[in-house]
């Protein structure tokens, strides 16, 4: 029984010690951690700072994008052909006539000239046709100013006859005789009129043949030419030359982009917004373009419905003049007004914070002390952040990210 009682005795010393080891780590591990945080310094000089303010602050967010022309005229290869000679690179300011390019085809070449050739044959057809009315026209004028003589002279003679033979001088015979002729050659006359009036009907109709078919040849060689006019590339509108991917030598077939000519006279902003700040945004609110060479007004025209890598595509109408540098492909740099919130208390946002959310800041006290403060964040504009709690105005903050001291709570700022 006395050794049992010996043996209890000292594992109850043991575990006196052991625990009071435990206190001591304990104890030393507190003092450490809270000496570590008292005397946790920064530099200051490396810190940004910024006061609550309140007031008005409009609601703004900023985009990133380029200007694009209202009217774009793509220009492809109308047929197989290979690019003979480029005169106007990208970036050239262009007229509706001016040439962007050459091409050549033999065949479009041959078949100009066999159009001409079919053109002139039917042209010459037709003279020689013409050529033959007239000889034949000339002919039967004749013969009827041949009649139209003869049938005068005839009733000239008739009426001279007549006056004889009331005086008893010539016989009734021979006036019935001279009667009957002038008659035949006045029914002579009418048909010989009437042939010239119908064959000038038929003169007129072939003729009309031959030059329905000579123009159905003008026709086929005006399309010879224009397919031929148009291995000469025109810009076909007034702008800027954007883009052209073609080079010497290439062999070009029917379809292939050619050009792409952007108009300078309307211009459009697109401008890509982060998803996020897109809240609140619709068609008509007011923007502002900055080119870089000036500063044009600008209202929301169409809001892209799918996001894509995160942001939005905003489609911005320019209004107004426009600064002298505006021309399609130039970036620019868009501010859209969402509205305005009214007497507020606001921050120029501290790094890593987000709208409508809560983040401890560090808050300046005085002796260049800052503690990790709560505060509720409202909605965002620009640099700025509303805060919604935990902070009043003329109340300093940090701004830097001061996420490794957010546990000790409480630093230091050394000059």
């Amino acid at each position: 029984m006395d050794i049992k009682r010996g043996t209890s005795s000292k594992k109850t010393i043991n575990r006196r010690y052991l625990l009071a080891a435990v206190l001591s780590l304990l104890v030393i591990w507190i003092i450490f951690k809270f000496q570590s945080s008292k005397n946790q310094k920064v530099d200051s000089s490396s810190l940004s700072t910024a006061e609550i303010k309140r007031g008005n602050l409009p609601l703004e967010v900023k985009g990133f994008g380029v200007l694009e022309s209202e009217r774009k005229r793509l220009i492809t290869v109308p047929f197989s052909a290979v690019v003979e000679e480029i005169l106007l690179k990208p970036g050239a300011t262009v007229q509706p006539d001016s040439v962007i390019l050459r091409m050549s085809n033999p065949e479009i070449d041959q078949a100009v000239l066999q159009a001409q050739q079919v053109r002139n044959s039917a042209q010459v057809a037709l003279k020689q046709l013409q050529l033959e009315h007239q000889k034949e026209n000339m002919i039967n004028q004749n013969k009827l100013a041949d009649i139209q003589f003869d049938t005068q002279e005839a009733k000239t003679k008739y009426l001279a006859l007549k006056s004889l033979a009331d005086q008893g001088v010539v016989s009734k015979f021979d006036l019935l005789t001279n009667e009957t002729k002038v008659k035949k050659l006045e029914s002579s006359l009418k048909f010989t009129q009437k042939s010239i009036t119908q064959l000038a009907e038929l003169h007129r109709q072939a003729e009309q043949i031959l030059l329905g078919k000579l123009e159905e040849k003008q026709s086929l060689l005006a399309l010879a030419i224009d397919r031929k006019q148009q291995l000469e590339v025109k810009a076909g509108i007034e702008g800027v030359l954007q883009n052209l991917p073609v080079e010497l030598g290439q062999n070009m077939k029917s379809g292939e982009k050619l050009a792409l000519v952007g108009g300078t006279k309307k211009l459009l902003a697109v401008v890509q917004i982060p998803q996020r700040d897109i809240k609140g945004m619709k068609v008509g609110m007011p923007a502002n373009v900055d080119t870089r060479g000036g500063v044009a007004k600008a209202t929301v025209r169409r809001i892209e419905p799918v996001v894509k890598g995160g942001n939005i595509e905003i489609e911005l109408e320019l209004i107004g003049q426009l600064p002298e540098n505006a021309r399609p492909s130039l970036n620019i740099e868009a501010q859209i007004n969402l509205g305005e919130l009214n007497n507020i208390l606001y921050l120029q946002t501290p790094v890593n914070s987000e709208e409508y959310s809560q983040k401890k800041v560090f808050r300046l006290f005085k002796d260049n002390i800052a503690t990790a403060t709560p505060l509720n964040f409202g909605a965002r504009s620009g640099k700025y952040i509303e805060i919604k709690s935990g902070g009043h105005e003329k109340e300093s903050f940090i701004l830097n990210d001061m996420q490794k001291y957010i546990e000790q709570g409480t630093v230091t700022l050394t000059n």
